[in-house]
């Protein structure tokens, strides 16, 4: 989990041992090929992991770019234990990219926050209460972190690596593409086995917010 509330501070020991948040952002394609609030070549998207043993409800939680807030659903919306969920723009984006069945899907129906910044931008994770869950920043933006997740190509995707793997530092992302080890993007799933994920999950919804935030979109596609 990033430490935005104390960004300067995010950072701790390089041996750290990964820590149980709950719920982390655990993917998030920044820099889409082509148009990035497109239905395709894929749009933006964000890929929420549950890394606990909980089954937990995402009802009013927000996510937040460096310019706009978005509620992620205004539903009771359950997020099992050791299962995904993905958030984008657009419904259509579903269709570009393999998602197993099994992970939520949540049509946001305006961009993430302000539509992801290519050049440096951040993300952070709250809760129904208004607590910070997970953070992560990227390129030349030093909100969570002085040294941010480097930079990757255009469609490539910054993934946990295992899912999940959170010790709050930059370290604990990789650039995800066709060639990288596991290969990517893999919205709603991860090919990083776990010996205590369950075989089974019921989750296959689409879901759209109640009342989603209105507001300015600077779609932010440099």
């Amino acid at each position: 989990a990033g430490n935005s509330e104390n960004p300067k501070q995010a950072t701790i020991s390089a041996t750290a041992a990964p820590v149980d948040f709950g719920v982390v952002i655990n993917e998030f394609l920044p820099n889409p090929s082509g148009d990035d609030n497109s239905p395709k070549p894929g749009g933006e998207w964000v890929e929420l992991y549950n890394n606990s043993g909980s089954d937990i409800n995402l009802k009013n939680w927000t996510i937040t770019d460096n310019t706009n807030l978005r509620t992620i659903t205004t539903n009771n919306l359950i997020l099992s234990a050791h299962s995904f969920a993905v958030i984008a723009h657009s419904s259509q984006t579903w269709g570009y990219w393999s998602i197993p069945a099994e992970a939520i899907k949540i049509e946001l129906g305006y961009p993430i926050g302000g539509g992801l910044g290519n050049t440096g931008d951040h993300l952070i994770l709250r809760d129904a209460n208004n607590t910070e869950i997970d953070a992560v920043g990227w390129r030349t933006d030093t909100f969570v972190w002085i040294s941010a997740v480097p930079d990757v190509a255009e469609g490539h995707s910054i993934s946990r690596h295992p899912k999940g793997y959170d010790t709050n530092q930059p370290s604990d992302w990789m650039d995800t593409y066709s060639g990288s080890t596991p290969a990517g993007p893999n919205p709603g799933t991860n090919p990083h086995p776990s010996s205590d994920e369950p075989s089974d999950n019921s989750n296959n919804q689409v879901i759209l917010p109640e009342n989603p935030d209105s507001g300015q979109d600077s779609g932010q596609t440099d």
